[in-house]
């Protein structure tokens, strides 16, 4: 009898590994726990931003008749800053429903990019609304240090700053709840005879970045409307103890309406910045922060009868879905070849190519 082909030898070995670790394998018609996980996952982001855009958009209206009544800029500007949320929130629906559509010849790894595109998008809208806001807030300024600027009403300023953040707190609490994540760890692995290819699901979810960059233009409109709240009531509460009167032209107590929406849209920018950097590490492909390279190259050397690695790479698709690709020069192929898998599974990459190469190949090391 032939000796068994060492395709089917790698197959049976990983199947049993996959039924020890308790997952389900169905490659036929690519359904896995990890893919229902993550379709339940977008179905509760989907619904938090349609809840959340619906509210905004609501009391966005309302700020806009009562910015206009008040003659407040920091209420106008909040409403400017709604509307930009809503706009936000609907790009980042459109980019979930892109992104989860399969990938195709032309398209190998999907459209798991178009979330990132997404928030990077939501993100460079809050940096433009806040240059605005600057602008306009020093246009005030200077106009109200020369008396000749528009009167403020206080009193509506405080009521509608305090409903602005009751519903931009109700924003915040569903978009987190739409972004929660979960703990768990799965995955499934294929391989061919000298290379491998595997998913996994790390023990850290970073949850949807869409409704993570929708959650921070949240928390920069509960900062905008603390701002509000802090300049209504300087305004209000100064100008009538000192005027005896509501709106008064010639006050000082109204340069808090432009300094307001001046500090606080600053206090956004710096929100923004973190999301910023983890959406542009993810375009240039940089390896995530929470692995480390050096480390997998590390166990990938010290399992028994590897030679060499070279041509290791680690990138991210999008948050939380982390790539890796290496070239591994051992003298048992099985082996290291199922070894390798499990480091990867170990440290939540939950998509690999690893090729054994022979002993004698001949490549420079490298790590990317």
């Amino acid at each position: 009898a032939s000796p068994p082909h060492p395709v089917s030898q790698v197959e049976k070995i990983l199947a049993k590994m996959s039924e020890e670790q308790g997952l389900l394998l169905n490659h036929e018609e690519g359904i896995t726990p990890e893919k229902t996980q993550e379709q339940q996952k977008r179905r509760r982001a989907a619904k938090a931003l349609i809840a959340a855009s619906i509210f905004t958009t609501i009391f966005m209206v309302v700020e806009i008749v009562g910015g206009y009544w008040a003659d407040s800029l920091a209420i106008m500007t909040d409403a400017a800053h709604l509307l930009t949320d809503v706009a936000a929130m609907l790009l980042s629906l459109f980019a979930m429903h892109l992104s989860s559509r399969q990938a195709t010849n032309n398209m190998s790894y999907g459209f798991h990019r178009a979330e990132i595109l997404g928030a990077l998008f939501s993100l460079v809208a809050i940096w433009l609304l806040v240059g605005i806001i600057g602008y306009e807030a020093i246009l005030r300024l200077v106009a109200d240090a020369h008396f000749v600027g528009e009167t403020v009403d206080g009193r509506i300023m405080t009521v509608i700053g305090g409903a602005g953040l009751f519903v931009n707190i109700i924003d915040a609490l569903i978009l987190n709840w739409g972004n929660a994540p979960h703990g768990h760890s799965h995955g499934h692995s294929s391989h061919g005879s000298h290379g491998g290819h595997g998913h996994g699901h790390g023990h850290t979810d970073h949850g949807n970045i869409n409704v993570r960059a929708a959650f921070l233009h949240v928390i920069g409109d509960c900062l905008q409307s603390v701002g509000v709240i802090i300049a209504a009531l300087v305004i209000w509460l100064g100008n009538w103890f000192t005027y005896h009167e509501l709106r008064v032209q010639k006050s000082y107590y109204n340069l808090a309406d432009p300094i307001a929406s001046l500090i606080f849209g600053i206090i956004t920018l710096f929100t923004t910045l973190k999301m910023g950097k983890r959406t542009v590490d993810v375009l240039m492909e940089k390896v995530p922060d929470d692995i480390d390279p050096q480390a997998i190259l590390r166990e990938f050397t010290e399992i028994p009868g590897v030679e060499r690695v070279h041509d290791l790479h680690i990138w991210s698709l999008t948050i939380g879905k982390v790539s890796l690709s290496a070239h591994i020069i051992s003298n048992n192929h099985l082996e290291t070849l199922i070894a390798a898998q499990k480091i990867c599974m170990q440290h939540g990459i939950n998509h690999t190519t690893i090729q054994i190469d022979p002993l004698g190949s001949h490549c420079k090391q490298s790590v990317h």
